[in-house]
């Protein structure tokens, strides 16, 4: 069970379904045309048919590792409502009120279980990060056991090896202003970045490479050791990086459905070496020499 908020804190409903629509379409309305059609779909039919739900997946991951582009491909199947990175729309809002997440009251269960019904029949599928259950003050092992209690059959682990990478493609996204590019796009140049391996904020946390590397490698331990007989663990570099249908592949084996034609919509935003993105990779080699992470820095 979550912890109760304390009294002072602000409860935070996030707009979806009407009226979220009603809220895009002020600004795009083909959007929140829709939005609208979605709603219709997914709060009102949805229900009807949710007693045939076989069951939900979750994918954990820690952001900047293929998640996007894997789930774009499990929405085209038939036999799944994929859900998002699920609780994307209640940070968003809470950026919105201007708010911390340590300001605002919010059940990261019960918000999922209120959506379950959505998927009809199909599994439900969502993805997360790690942070998004930790900011709210859930432990890994108790959120798990939530969805186990939800009816969640499945849990999926993707992790992308070169964490290296993930915190230069999280920062490259930010100086872009977009994290994605569809297969057709030109993908903005930048010039190579300089980090400071001693001090980056990432995730909502401040601080060293070594200590987010081992944040990061603690979160999926911890994951295993919780789930170990109905897990999946995928890595963008086995089975995304070259063609992310390998993972999709995997993840439709899993849950004993019939693998579908599905075509990928994103590109890669970082191919180039290391050379070429990081300026002073020299510098960050030297810091992470002698650590298991040295690897990480080899072009």
């Amino acid at each position: 069970m979550a912890a109760s908020p304390s009294s002072d804190k602000i409860e935070i409903r996030p707009q979806t379904g009407l009226a979220s629509a009603i809220h895009s379409a002020r600004s795009d309305l083909r959007k929140g045309v829709r939005l609208a059609q979605s709603a219709f779909r997914h709060r009102l039919i949805g229900p009807l048919t949710s007693r045939g739900r076989p069951g939900g997946v979750a994918l954990f991951h820690t952001g900047r590792c293929g998640s996007t582009v894997l789930t774009g491909l499990l929405e085209q199947h038939r036999s799944i409502y994929w859900d998002g990175e699920t609780y994307g729309r209640v940070i968003e809002e809470i950026k919105r009120q201007g708010k911390q997440r340590s300001e605002v009251a919010f059940d990261p269960l019960e918000y999922v279980r209120n959506r379950l019904s959505r998927s009809g029949a199909h599994w439900f599928g969502m993805d997360l990060k790690f942070s998004h259950v930790t900011e709210f003050g859930l432990s890994v092992p108790t959120y798990v056991e939530g969805l186990e209690q939800m009816g969640f059959r499945r849990i999926v682990s993707l992790r992308r090896e070169n964490y290296l990478r993930q915190v230069i493609s999280a920062i490259n996204g930010g100086r872009r202003g977009s994290f994605h590019y569809r297969s057709s796009a030109d993908v903005p140049a930048l010039p190579p970045l300089t980090i400071d391996p001693t001090d980056q904020w990432v995730d909502l946390h401040g601080g060293s490479l070594l200590d987010h590397f081992q944040r990061w490698d603690a979160h999926y331990r911890t994951l295993g050791d919780t789930v170990a007989d109905d897990l999946l663990s995928l890595t963008y570099e086995q089975h995304i990086q070259d063609d992310p249908r390998v993972g999709a592949d995997m993840v439709v084996d899993f849950l004993g459905l019939p693998r579908t034609t599905a075509s990928p919509s994103l590109q890669r935003s970082n191919p180039e070496p290391l050379r070429e993105l990081l300026a002073n990779l020299d510098e960050v080699r030297e810091y992470l020499a002698g650590t298991p992470y040295a690897w990480m820095t080899d072009d």
